[in-house]
């Protein structure tokens, strides 16, 4: 395969109208990443979509999830997590810093309820801001195309 298309999620917080919404823009997908809050709309994310969905849990989630996720996909590392154990709500440096130590070139997180993408220290940062209870804006998804050339992320404002 030459690339991948994965629709990222977090925060939906049991909006199933959005994350229903937001598969349908975003079309047919390899993967799904949902970074936490509420995790359990992941098994139904998943059930709806019939393909993977990788989830992290946050601050809101109890059990069923690892607080975070290191994947490969296509020879990128990326880094998943919700972000409130690194504090995202107040700085990056900590959530960069975890991934230099994992050798992630990516880190993919949720918690803030804001869009983000960004380059820090030469990590790639994408926030896809919520689903369910965005600050400042509208609901927004993330669209990451990923091929042996790079990670390639877009910040999606969810349409209806």
């Amino acid at each position: 395969m030459d690339a991948k298309r994965i629709l990222v999620l977090s925060d939906t917080h049991r909006h199933r109208a959005a994350w229903e919404c937001a598969l349908k823009q975003a079309g047919p997908v390899d993967e799904i990443f949902h970074l936490g809050d509420n995790v359990g709309d992941a098994a139904a994310i998943a059930d709806r979509a019939k393909i993977r969905v990788t989830c992290v849990k946050g601050n809101c989630d109890f059990g069923g999830a690892e607080a975070e996720e290191l994947v490969q996909i296509l020879g990128h590392k990326i880094l998943l997590t919700h972000g409130h154990n690194y504090g995202v709500k107040y700085s990056i440096d900590r959530l960069c810093y975890a991934a230099e130590e994992k050798q992630a070139e990516a880190a993919f997180f949720g918690h803030t309820h804001r869009p983000l993408v960004d380059y820090y220290h030469g990590i790639l940062l994408l926030n896809p801001g919520s689903l369910g209870e965005p600050r400042g804006g509208r609901s927004t998804f993330g669209m990451v195309l990923v091929s042996k050339e790079g990670i390639f992320p877009r910040v999606v404002e969810l349409q209806g």
